[in-house]
C-alpha cells in the first residue's frame, strides 16, 4: 500500500524528500535512436496521434521544460491543446544567454519561467513585457545550473516536471542527475548515422560507466489488459498493417534512469515485473499506474 502511494504521489514525494521535483523526459525518435536530422529538422518524426498522446503528459504535469535551441528551431507553444484541462502547467525555457525572441510563440499566454546565467537588463526587461518571468541561476561555465533550478522549481511547488527538449539538453539534464524517467515515442522510420540523437552526453571508454535504466510498460505488452489498448493501436493506423508487423507502430515506452549496481539494477526489474498490472486513474482515460519503477 506505502510503495502504490508512493507511485500515485511520486511528484510530490519527490519534491518533499529530494528537494527537486519527479522529472520526465518525453523524447520522441526513429528507430534507430534519432531525433532530428543534422540540420536540426525535426518537424515530424512521430505522427499526430504520438503527438496528441504527448499532450496527456503536459497535462498531467506542473511544468514543462524545454531550451533555447527548440525555441529557436521549432517555435513551440508547448501548452496543453489535444485534451481538456483546468489549467496550463508552467511553461519553463532554459535559456543562458536570454535569447528568447519577444515574439516566440511560447511567450503568448504568459505564465512563462525563463532561466538564464547572464544579467541583462534590456532583454530580460523585453521578455518581462511580454508576461515572463526571468530567474538568473549561473553556474561556472556561464550556463544555467540545473540542480539549483530543480530546487528553485520545488521551492515553486512543482511536483512533476515534463521536459521536452533537444539532445544539447536532454544530455546536460541526465549527465547532472536531474531526470527520473524517459518517455519515448518510437516512430517506425530510420535517419541514419548523421541525424541527431536523443542526448548528448560525454563519450565513454569502458561499458561499466553506462547509464543502466529500467525498461517500463509499452504499447504491446499486455493488450489484453491494459485499459488504453484502444488509444494506442490509433497510433498504428498511419501507417498500415504491412508496415506495423515489421517495425511496429510508434511505441509509446517508459524508462527509469537507474545507475545503481548491477545486483541493485536486478532487485528493481524484478520489483517493476511483480507490479506492471497495476493501473491509476488519468486525464481523460485510464493511464498504466506505472511506466517502470525503482526507487530513488
Amino acid at each position: 500500500m506505502q510503495s502504490q502511494a508512493q507511485t500515485l504521489n511520486r511528484g510530490f514525494v519527490s519534491r518533499v524528500t529530494r528537494g527537486r521535483p519527479w522529472a520526465r523526459m518525453k523524447i520522441a525518435a526513429s528507430l534507430d535512436g534519432r531525433t532530428a536530422l543534422h540540420n536540426g529538422q525535426s518537424q515530424w518524426i512521430t505522427g499526430a496521434a504520438a503527438r496528441d498522446d504527448g499532450h496527456h503528459w503536459r497535462a498531467r504535469a506542473c511544468a514543462v521544460l524545454t531550451g533555447i535551441g527548440t525555441v529557436k528551431d521549432d517555435d513551440p507553444q508547448l501548452n496543453v491543446r489535444a485534451v481538456d484541462t483546468s489549467r496550463q502547467p508552467l511553461r519553463i525555457v532554459i535559456d543562458s544567454r536570454l535569447e528568447t525572441p519577444p515574439e516566440a510563440r511560447i511567450l503568448e499566454g504568459g505564465n512563462v519561467l525563463i532561466a538564464c546565467a547572464v544579467e541583462d537588463k534590456e532583454r530580460a526587461a523585453r521578455l518581462s513585457a511580454k508576461g515572463a518571468e526571468i530567474v538568473v541561476i549561473p553556474n561556472a561555465a556561464g550556463k544555467v545550473e540545473l540542480p539549483q533550478l530543480m530546487r528553485e522549481l520545488a521551492r515553486r511547488e512543482i511536483n512533476e516536471l515534463h521536459i521536452e527538449a533537444g539532445n544539447k539538453l536532454n544530455g546536460s539534464l541526465i549527465n547532472e542527475g536531474c531526470v527520473d524517467e524517459l518517455l519515448l515515442y518510437l516512430a517506425p522510420s530510420l535517419l541514419g548515422d548523421r541525424a541527431q540523437g536523443m542526448a548528448n552526453l560525454p563519450e565513454l571508454n569502458d561499458l561499466a560507466q553506462r547509464r543502466r535504466v529500467i525498461a517500463g510498460g509499452s504499447a504491446q505488452q499486455g493488450e489484453g489488459r491494459r485499459p488504453e489498448v484502444a488509444h494506442r493501436r490509433a497510433l498504428a493506423k498511419e501507417f498500415g498493417v504491412a508496415v506495423v508487423a515489421q517495425l511496429w507502430p510508434e511505441l509509446a515506452a517508459g524508462m527509469l534512469l537507474q545507475q545503481r549496481d548491477d545486483a541493485g539494477f536486478r532487485r528493481a526489474r524484478r520489483h517493476r515485473r511483480a507490479h506492471h498490472h497495476r493501473v491509476r486513474p488519468g486525464l481523460g482515460r485510464d493511464r498504466p499506474a506505472e511506466i517502470g519503477r525503482a526507487h530513488v
